[in-house]
């Protein structure tokens, strides 16, 4: 429990980043993130953005709008990848057959935003692979700032 009384999410503390290019549907999902008890990495609207943020900032996660005005953020989804951050992908678009092929390995949250299924997609993807420390609890493994990285 928190000092609120409240119990303890089992997202507490993650670090994730939104990339989202409606302000509004942005605003939603950081509401969301924020109630999950995460910190918010962005939110950012635009590929760059987004990119110069993964370069620099510690993330633990990210949920990614497929289409930003216009631009795909698939070369994003690809660094975050690589980098071992896991990633749920946010799109009206989904559900269409040909990204269902392309994006067959990554979570998909359609819209409008459900936040009880986001909230379920991050416990599965982002704490799925936390390990139990001695009392049973989820123990968050370090994001990359605290394991060593060193940030410019």
């Amino acid at each position: 429990m928190t000092s609120t009384g409240r119990a303890a999410s089992p997202l507490a503390g993650l670090r994730v980043l939104l990339v989202e290019d409606d302000f509004l549907i942005a605003m939603e999902l950081e509401d969301a993130v924020v109630d999950f008890d995460c910190t918010v990495v962005g939110p950012y609207g635009r590929l760059g953005e987004a990119l110069e943020a993964v370069a620099h900032e510690a993330i633990d996660g990210a949920v990614v709008d497929l289409n930003l005005r216009g631009e795909s953020s698939l070369p994003l989804i690809e660094r975050l990848q690589a980098a071992g951050v896991p990633v749920i992908v946010s799109s009206g678009y989904v559900e269409l057959p040909t990204l269902q092929e392309q994006l067959a390995v990554l979570p998909k949250l359609p819209k409008p935003l459900d936040a009880e299924r986001l909230r379920g997609l991050m416990v599965e993807h982002f704490r799925g692979t936390a390990k139990a420390g001695a009392d049973g609890a989820a123990v968050r493994p370090p994001s990359r700032s605290e394991a060593g990285r060193r940030r410019p």
